[in-house]
């Protein structure tokens, strides 16, 4: 588990109460929670959260912040640690398992989504049980979508 310095908690901390936008959107269309969420740091998310950022918000794919959580589980193999730190104060905060990208993908999507290496395939089914696991899906089967790359059932 990654976590955040005490100087990157004051430096949020003073820049939530100096007034700084919570949901401004950098040219990606995403915001300070997007990018916490994809730094991997979990405390940040929580403030961030905390501060009324709105977890619905999407980038030019049509990513919100749970999205990009399961994608960095799935593809970038964070720790499952991070993920249950992330994850819940991201549904509890009401960000939806079945809020769908540009593409149709919803993060339990993303969440069966695997790339083609040798630590994917070795361990892709405890992976992806657990992840969904973690976004509260069922661990059933399931046909995910496939863009040549892989494919789960």
């Amino acid at each position: 588990m990654q976590s955040s310095s005490p100087k990157l908690e004051a430096c949020l901390d003073l820049l939530l109460t100096s007034g700084a936008d919570i949901h401004f959107k950098d040219s990606r269309e995403q915001t300070a929670l997007h990018h916490a969420v994809k730094s991997a740091t979990p405390r940040a998310v929580e403030l961030i959260v905390a501060a009324g950022a709105d977890v619905h918000a999407r980038d030019k794919d049509g990513f919100n912040a749970l999205h990009f959580a399961a994608f960095n589980l799935a593809r970038r193999g964070r720790n499952l640690s991070w993920g249950r730190l992330v994850i819940p104060t991201l549904t509890r905060a009401g960000c939806s398992l079945q809020e769908k990208d540009s593409a149709g993908r919803t993060p339990l999507d993303y969440a069966l989504f695997t790339n083609r290496n040798e630590r994917a395939v070795l361990g892709a089914a405890r992976l992806s049980s657990e992840i969904i696991s973690l976004l509260g899906g069922s661990t059933g089967p399931r046909v995910a979508w496939t863009s040549g790359e892989g494919i789960f059932v």
